[in-house]
């Protein structure tokens, strides 16, 4: 899981700066308004990703997928740049 991940990072890291014009690539954030009409810097794409395995522990129902997939999404989103956090909690014995 751990080259795949790297993988799709190294790539989408690769291609994301094609998706703004030069000027923004430099700044290296784009301006953009809220709801309230105010204005902000927006960060450039990244991507974050959860890995969901049993290595570590059983998982016993589907509905566990989602949910640590959820925790492990935050986490991930928590770090501004491109990147990927994997389970690794062991079940309590």
């Amino acid at each position: 899981a751990d080259s795949i991940c790297e993988k799709i990072i190294r790539d989408f890291d690769k291609i994301s700066p094609s998706f703004y014009i030069q000027e923004d690539r430099k700044n290296g954030f784009i301006i953009g308004y809220d709801r309230q009409s105010k204005i902000h810097k927006i960060p450039m794409l990244s991507i974050s990703i959860g890995v969901v395995t049993n290595e570590m522990r059983d998982i016993t129902h589907v509905a566990q997928i989602g949910e640590i997939g959820a925790e492990l999404k935050k986490l991930a989103k928590n770090i501004e740049k491109s990147n990927y956090v994997k389970d690794k909690r062991q079940e309590k014995r």
